[in-house]
């Protein structure tokens, strides 16, 4: 009896052995000659042999996105923004932070606060330039005075940052890790490599990385090129701040809130842009910054040790068609000087202000330079440097007037 038992198990088993060894022999004989060959009868070997490419550049592509995020992700870090309690308090979204109904939707610490405390206001995106700890963000970023930072590297390290320089012009904030001892600094610190923004075609895979929410670091997300020299008026999360930032990259890789001061990349591994804004009111419409606009705030903190631009001190805005017939104006292309609620025509102690600039003058020209919608005046003056000489075409009170300046150091851009 144990003999037969013996026999029937060992005739089980090779029969299962025989079942998996011919399936196996089979798949693969289907899928390399049977499948191929009643795909050609189907489709044609012109069509078959183009499937086999978009298998092969899908492989392909898809393994490009796991290198490239494995090689940056170490240069790319978190920037935590905190606040003493008391001076958080004061923002208008904290006075329900006690409510519990309420209080779900904060993000800062579910224990009870101490009024000494520094609790969590918000967060970034950033990534290392130079071995010595220099990071390149959003400046929208690492803006307010009354906070600090606190950078987080992938391998969990932290560091407390300072601002070393904010461009509200171009968005871009360069900031520094502080070593907890200055002799020895910070080793071990990854640079990303640059690439060259003005090659991006409209189409390209790109990727984004980012502190999404400013919770999920290194959130990684992938998209296209969807469009090259957006304009956007952006403002921060309050509303207070609006700038109006131009040349931008357009993606419809996901960008969130968190991700600001984050890489766009190449399939390269080469960071082609800084991501900067989100389309609040659309699905897949993300911003960045080319990286070319960086590069020039690189070189001048390499040389001068902050961000050296050019400047008259105005406040203006383009004028249009429609505009100049409301405002009853005969000329309609030049920037009108005018101020708002909150800032004035003509920035005191500015080049401005000393070569008698009054507000609603219209600059029409800077040497011969016509100003209109494809000639900015701020986009003309950053072609020049601090010291030179320019002349002004102004139009006051329907007579043309000339004015020769000499451009000097934007004293607001950088700490």
């Amino acid at each position: 009896m144990e003999k037969k038992t013996k026999n029937y198990i060992f005739f089980v088993l090779l029969v299962t052995f025989i079942s998996i060894f011919f399936g196996f022999i089979g798949g693969l004989i289907t899928n390399e000659y049977v499948f191929p060959y009643l795909l050609k009868k189907i489709k044609g070997d012109e069509e078959v042999e183009l499937i086999k490419q978009v298998i092969e550049k899908s492989y392909v592509e898809e393994s490009s996105v796991i290198d490239v995020v494995k090689n940056i992700t170490p240069s790319v870090v978190s920037i935590v923004i905190y606040k003493d309690f008391n001076i958080a308090s004061k923002n208008y979204y904290l006075p329900l932070y006690h409510d519990p109904i309420f209080r779900e939707f904060y993000s800062y610490p579910k224990e009870d606060i101490e009024y000494d405390k520094e609790i969590v206001v918000g967060g970034g995106t950033g990534f290392i330039f130079t071995n010595d700890g220099l990071i390149l963000t959003s400046s929208h970023v690492v803006s307010d005075p009354n906070a600090k930072y606190k950078v987080i590297l992938n391998d969990r390290r932290e560091y407390e940052a300072e601002v070393i320089a904010l461009d509200n012009y171009s968005d871009i904030g360069v900031i520094k890790l502080i070593p907890e001892d200055k002799n020895k600094g910070i080793t071990g610190l990854k640079v990303v490599e640059f690439g060259n923004s003005s090659k991006i075609q409209i189409g390209q895979k790109v990727i984004a990385i980012g502190y999404a929410l400013a919770e999920y670091d290194n959130t990684v997300t992938t998209g296209v090129v969807s469009a090259k020299g957006r304009e956007i008026v952006a403002s921060d999360f309050s509303g207070n701040r609006k700038d109006k930032l131009k040349g931008l990259i357009q993606t419809d890789a996901a960008i969130n809130f968190g991700n600001s001061g984050g890489p766009l990349l190449n399939l390269k591994g080469e960071v082609i842009g800084i991501n900067t804004a989100i389309a609040t009111n659309a699905l897949g419409i993300g911003f960045a910054i080319p990286i070319n606009d960086a590069k020039t705030v690189i070189s001048s903190i390499q040389k001068y040790g902050r961000i050296v631009r050019p400047m008259i001190g105005v406040r203006y805005t383009l004028l249009t068609k429609k505009l100049a017939d409301n405002l009853g104006l005969k000329v309609d292309q030049g920037a009108l000087v005018i101020g708002d609620k909150t800032s004035k025509a003509i920035e005191p102690g500015s080049v401005a202000e000393k070569s008698g600039l009054k507000e609603n003058d219209i600059i029409v020209s800077i040497d011969n330079i016509r100003i209109d919608k494809d000639n900015d005046l701020r986009d003309i003056v950053s072609k020049y440097k601090v010291g030179d000489k320019i002349i002004l075409e102004i139009l006051r009170d329907n007579k043309t007037l000339k004015k020769e300046l000499v451009l000097e150091e934007h004293k607001n851009i950088f700490k």
